[in-house]
């Protein structure tokens, strides 16, 4: 099942750190924008992953993407 959810892009020194509003335990950075959005996809299946395996409900995306956001997708397993 796929699952989307909005992350912030901030510059800092070093690099570009990314957060999800919608699940805070997914934070990430990479030293450029591409990187820091591949590390996103890896921090938000791995914090959704952790909300399966504690048997905790899927946070839901309420908010809509701004000029400021992006839109993250991410692939769970059907058993979730």
């Amino acid at each position: 099942m796929r699952y989307a959810y909005i992350a912030r892009l901030t510059q800092e020194e070093g690099g570009i750190s990314v957060s999800f509003p919608s699940v805070p335990e997914a934070i990430t950075w990479g030293e450029s924008e591409a990187e820091a959005l591949s590390h996103a996809a890896d921090a938000l299946m791995t914090a959704l992953s952790m909300y399966v395996d504690d048997g905790r409900t899927l946070p839901v995306e309420r908010d809509e993407p701004t000029q400021d956001t992006v839109m993250i997708t991410v692939t769970l397993p059907e058993a979730v």
